[in-house]
């Protein structure tokens, strides 16, 4: 008696109810992209929404959405990126910001490129997937380390670690 209990709005419904916090980091997002990127974010949005409803999530809390939406936007970036890079020679080399910031404790930041920056987190995540996870969805998630923790299952402080860690590897790594 496996009865599926999903629901399919419920994707809906959770896209409907943070519609604008997706906005807000899409357009955070897509500050820290070159000016001249042709990707917009409301189109950053809605691309992650058809990621993940090809993915037919639905049994998911919000804290979860935001987090798959975090993952599902990178993915559409790095897609983007991919696309620019092959489309002419020496294209894809959108630089973003790897924001340093630890709760609001500094203000460097620095500019790399977007396939560099997923090659970093999959190189990170191959050494730690926890420290990915994080860096992940402190990056393209904009989630707060109390968000993160509840996320993963784990302290706040330990979430303050892994990212200070996450950060000077991706910064060793990207260098």
């Amino acid at each position: 008696m496996n009865q599926d209990t999903r629901d399919p709005h419920r994707l809906d419904d959770l896209y409907a109810n943070c519609y604008q916090t997706l906005q807000n980091l899409a357009h955070h997002i897509m500050r820290s992209q070159n000016p001249a990127h042709t990707l917009r974010p409301t189109a950053l949005v809605n691309e992650a929404y058809l990621k993940l409803n090809k993915g037919m999530v639905s049994q998911i809390e919000e804290s979860h959405f935001l987090a798959l939406s975090a993952r599902a936007m990178r993915q559409v970036l790095v897609d983007h990126a991919r696309k620019k890079s092959s489309d002419r020679r020496g294209g894809g080399w959108e630089k973003v910001e790897l924001d340093e910031r630890i709760d609001g404790k500094s203000d460097v930041t620095m500019q790399i490129n977007m396939l560099t920056l997923d090659t970093g987190l999959k190189r990170l995540a191959e050494s730690d997937e926890r420290l990915a996870q994080v860096a992940e969805l402190r990056l393209f998630g904009g989630l707060t380390s109390s968000q993160i923790a509840e996320e993963l299952g784990i302290s706040r402080r330990t979430v303050t670690t892994d990212w200070k860690l996450a950060r000077h590897m991706l910064q060793k790594e990207l260098a």
